[in-house]
């Protein structure tokens, strides 16, 4: 009898535990990490995430391993989008091509270091009336486009190595910060462990213009506008 008794206790016992892996499943379903894309930033090198199921606290429980060492790896959501970037010390530009790993909340990642990148800065120029719309152009003349680009609001950043008061970053930017951030990039390197403290301002501006560029630059210059969050439209062409 006891036997049997026992018997019973040891099925019920791996029912209930079987129960509760069911129940408990499914609050990781709906988790999930992706890494989208990785860039060099002005700000650093930026690893954005297609993410679903986290939440804040989520995103302090990062890991950043490249060249053999940790590095530190600032996340947060992208606007009101499950969407998430990342930030690490553009410093790792230096081991371009070499690949990296991480976690983010528990998830792995992978991938390739960017090397450096230059930004455009776009010359504003005259622009003229175009009558014609030429396809070719005579011997000895370049077909350049004509282009307007605009950014109607976005989040600009200011690092810095020393903290700025308000006034003193009104009179430098001509706005004043909307917030401000600190960064604490921390890393080995030759057997010694270095802390560098950046300060970020974060402020909303707006941008556009327009300028002129040759037309075999034409989509090495869209992909840099759209990557950097602009919006650029060919307006004409020309022979000069």
């Amino acid at each position: 009898m006891k036997k049997g008794l026992s018997a019973l206790f040891f099925v019920l016992v791996t029912m209930a535990a079987l129960v509760s892996n069911v129940l408990a499943a499914p609050a990781q379903v709906n988790r999930d990490v992706t890494l989208q894309r990785v860039t060099y930033g002005r700000s650093g090198i930026t690893l954005l995430f297609h993410t679903s199921g986290l939440s804040k606290d989520d995103l302090t429980n990062t890991s950043f391993t490249a060249h053999s060492k940790q590095w530190n790896m600032a996340c947060n959501f992208i606007d009101n989008t499950t969407d998430v970037r990342c930030l690490v010390s553009k410093k790792l530009s230096m081991f371009a091509g070499q690949g990296f790993q991480g976690t983010l909340a528990m998830f792995h990642f992978e991938g390739k270091l960017p090397s450096v990148r230059a930004f455009p800065s776009p010359v504003v120029i005259e622009t003229s009336v175009v009558t014609e719309t030429p396809t070719a152009c005579p011997d000895g003349q370049t077909l350049s486009y004509t282009f307007e680009y605009s950014n109607s609001s976005y989040q600009a950043e200011v690092w810095s190595d020393y903290s700025i008061n308000s006034d003193t970053f009104y009179s430098l930017y001509g706005v004043y910060p909307e917030s401000s951030n600190i960064y604490t990039d921390s890393y080995w390197s030759n057997g010694v462990y270095y802390t560098e403290i950046y300060y970020i301002y974060s402020y909303t501006t707006y941008t556009s213009g327009y300028g002129t560029t040759p037309s075999d630059n034409w989509d090495a210059l869209v992909s840099a506008y759209e990557s950097n969050g602009f919006t650029i439209q060919n307006t004409g062409e020309s022979c000069n």
